[in-house]
């Protein structure tokens, strides 16, 4: 589930609930190289002091949502040593036996330990277990990383209420009856059984307008005021004439379908690639008008299309072209 609140806001609202928590703060980017998207311009101390202020809270949220026992990752694209090593020394000092870091050099084919000093300030000794991407070394745009487990409580203050946070999503989760119906329906048109995923995952039919996900159950039962933006993954949509899947279930899933698949011969895969419809094939008995899913001769999946009376559409999305 997406929502597009500030991270500041869970610490205080769902403390010690998470096992993980990834911080990729907002920060400098002065380890980035100018480009289009992203043109270098000079940095203000105001600025950096600023940034590094609103790390710490971020970081400091994420330590208290998770449990103990969890792990909170916190990084950045810079390699202003205030937004990286200083943010961490800070937690370390303020949050002394509660957190402790893990040293993850070994992930990388060189040593790369952060700094331990800022201007002939020692920072705490942890801190060196952190790591630092220096460009000139591993080819790689500047990037700091930090790993850190929750040993103990930390103190959070007053829970907030998550009420007033308006969600910015509508829609319900079905009911028994409308679950098995669509279940049904899946199995009967693709003799895929989704059933036992859902029970597996814990997941739940979702729908808003004429859109069905695929969503978490427990975001209901556990965080049934978080103020979500999206979630799930889209599955489908109903129309007056039945339901059609989307391109995301189809790429999920239809490896597994055994039922309305069409195999493509190689001579058509380039043409399908561009998004291309395939005309001149031969329609197949009773598939006129139905959404397949499509493989290559060696059982790729290539999406889904729909069969007309003497070409097939393709229904790859235009984003992917």
């Amino acid at each position: 589930a997406i929502t597009n609140t500030q991270g500041e806001w869970y610490g205080r609202t769902y403390p010690e609930t998470f096992d993980a928590v990834l911080v990729d703060a907002p920060c400098s980017m002065q380890g980035l190289h100018s480009n289009p998207s992203h043109r270098m311009r000079p940095i203000t101390e105001n600025e950096i002091k600023s940034l590094a202020k609103r790390q710490f809270r971020l970081l400091e949220s994420a330590l208290q949502a998770v449990k103990i026992g969890g792990q909170v990752v916190y990084s950045t694209c810079t390699l202003s040593p205030y937004e990286n090593e200083g943010v961490v020394s800070r937690i370390l000092e303020k949050f002394p036996g509660a957190v402790e870091m893990e040293d993850i050099q070994h992930k990388l084919p060189a040593p790369a330990p952060a700094i331990t000093h800022i201007e002939g300030i020692q920072l705490q000794e942890q801190v060196k277990k952190a790591v630092r991407l220096w460009p000139h070394i591993f080819g790689t745009a500047g990037f700091f990383c930090a790993k850190f487990i929750k040993k103990g409580a930390i103190p959070s203050g007053k829970r907030i209420d998550a009420r007033g946070k308006k969600s910015n999503i509508k829609g319900s989760y079905f009911n028994e009856k409308e679950s098995h119906h669509l279940t049904d329906l899946i199995s009967n048109l693709y003799g895929f059984d989704l059933k036992s995923i859902i029970n597996d995952q814990s997941l739940a039919y979702w729908q808003y307008k004429e859109d069905i996900y695929l969503a978490p159950s427990q975001l209901a039962i556990q965080f049934p005021e978080l103020p979500v933006h999206s979630m799930g993954m889209l599955i489908g949509k109903y129309y007056p004439k039945g339901w059609q899947p989307s391109h995301e279930f189809v790429s999920r899933f239809g490896d597994l379908f055994t039922e309305n698949i069409y195999i493509l011969d190689n001579e058509y895969h380039d043409a399908w690639t561009r998004g291309e419809d395939i005309r001149g094939i031969k329609k197949t008995e009773g598939r006129t008008g139905k959404i397949l899913a499509i493989r290559d001769a060696i059982g790729r999946n290539l999406g889904r299309g729909k069969m007309l009376s003497n070409s097939l559409k393709n229904m790859l999305p235009t984003r992917l072209f």
